[in-house]
């Protein structure tokens, strides 16, 4: 089944996660025992690798993060490709940016794999954040400090410098006490780059953490 070139991704990472978390795979030696033979691996990646659309992208880089963490794809194997997939990590949106923030944690951050965050453009990620909704704070912020781990520090530096302050406190101005996790999430990312702003957050977000914890504390604490 996850041979065939019209199966569903996300039903080849369903069958990937429950058989590659099985004991029979889990302890045996990765090195001789594969679930894909390198073949058909070759033309999944490629597959993967040809997705357009930003809910495909997703599944893709699920996939992708899922077939690293069992080892049953090396990241040598992707470093040929890092053109594209800086491409989608520049095209990121809030639909799929979740999914690529796994995938870079996966690649990590050693030479030359932190090559991948490095080649981004700051400036067009700090656009997509500024100019994002408060119920998809979540990804962002999980995005953000993936990508803040994976980047070297060059990257990192430059990152910061990009960063539009005002307009980052203005996004977090509109949060309600009804998304507070999106909102820790999101500050907790930013803070990874700029901790003074990160704190400037919180007491932007004051007046929302405030509702939050006394329309129902133990959710707002969770």
């Amino acid at each position: 089944m996850v041979d065939a070139p019209d199966a569903p991704v996300r039903g080849i990472s369903w069958i990937t996660e429950q058989v590659l978390s099985a004991d029979a795979f889990r302890y045996s030696r990765r090195d001789e025992d594969r679930f894909f033979e390198p073949t058909k691996l070759k033309e999944l990646l490629e597959r993967l690798l040809a997705c357009t659309s930003p809910l495909a992208r997703r599944d893709a880089a699920f996939l992708m993060s899922r077939l690293l963490w069992y080892k049953e794809l090396d990241k040598d194997e992707l470093y040929a490709h890092f053109p594209t997939l800086v491409d989608w990590l520049d095209a990121g949106r809030s639909e799929n940016c979740y999914a690529f923030g796994n995938l870079v944690n996966n690649i990590g951050n050693t030479a030359p794999y932190n090559e991948l965050v490095s080649s981004m453009n700051p400036e067009r990620l700090w656009h997509s954040v500024e100019t994002s909704q408060p119920q998809d704070g979540y990804a962002w912020g999980h995005f953000l400090g993936r990508l803040y781990y994976a980047g070297s520090s060059i990257w990192r530096a430059r990152a910061t410098q990009a960063l539009d302050r005002g307009a980052i406190r203005d996004l977090v101005g509109r949060f309600t006490s009804r998304s507070l996790e999106d909102l820790a999430e999101l500050i907790r990312g930013i803070a990874s780059y700029d901790l003074d702003l990160g704190l400037e957050c919180v007491i932007t977000a004051l007046p929302s953490l405030q509702r939050g914890f006394a329309a129902d504390a133990f959710k707002a604490y969770r």
